[in-house]
């Protein structure tokens, strides 16, 4: 099942929902595409086990999975392509015929033969766009790697007599995102805002690709992609 829609209305203003809606034909008549709450697939499990050490204590150990497509992402370009004041214009992706023709202007740290080749090489490496040469780019079309989240818990209860009646007081450890404590590259979660924008228009039909060819446009929250952990004491009556 697949979320889609023409425009996401995400913004609490019009001019924004208008203008950062990422589209390759008329802003004022978008046409239907993924959402950007499409996530194809998603798989939740998780498995406890409580063990009972006497009539008074038992301890219980837990481990979550949480696994799910990343979320979808645009590839548009860095101005206005086509001169109605918004930067929503998403990417015509060319095959190497087409790069040949297209026009870029030069840098200090990039001559015009040299973004065209890094271009037609990094274009060869993107998985959703080495498919779709002499396409546009659909909104929402692609999504980020399948992300993949493990959460332990252990938690321990001693129960009690208070007065008369029975109470328990429970001790627990959750760590969230424990792969990543295993190894660093485990656990990971993307830090994209759902657009890139590689691909500066400079105006004049001129563009520029300033990156080298095994640019890599992606990376990674820090803070989401660490594990963290923390300790929990409740008394339950």
């Amino acid at each position: 099942m697949r979320s889609r829609t023409q425009n996401n209305g995400t913004s609490s203003v019009a001019q924004s929902n208008w203008q950062y809606n990422y589209t390759y034909q008329n802003p004022n008549r978008a046409e239907l595409a993924n959402s950007s709450f499409n996530i194809p697939h998603s798989i939740k499990a998780s498995v406890f086990y409580t063990g009972k050490w006497n009539k008074n204590q038992t301890t219980t150990v837990g481990l979550l999975y949480n696994g799910s497509s990343g979320i979808p992402y645009n590839v548009c370009y860095n101005g206005d392509l086509n001169g109605d004041t918004g930067n929503n214009d998403l990417i015509y992706i060319p095959t190497d015929e087409e790069v040949d023709r297209m026009t870029f202007s030069p840098t200090s740290a990039y001559t015009a033969e040299q973004q065209k080749a890094n271009f037609k090489a990094w274009l060869s490496r993107d998985e959703y766009m080495k498919e779709h040469r002499g396409e546009y780019f659909k909104r929402n079309a692609g999504n980020e790697k399948f992300e993949h989240h493990f959460d332990f818990h252990l938690s321990h209860r001693l129960q009690f007599m208070l007065g008369k009646s029975k109470r328990e007081l429970e001790f627990s450890l959750d760590i969230i995102n424990i792969g990543n404590m295993l190894n660093k590259d485990w656990g990971r979660t993307s830090a994209s805002y759902g657009y890139y924008n590689p691909i500066n228009y400079k105006g004049d039909g001129s563009f520029q690709f300033l990156h080298d060819a095994d640019y890599n446009m992606r990376s990674y929250n820090d803070y989401y992609s660490r594990w963290r952990g923390q300790t929990g004491v409740r008394l339950i009556f």
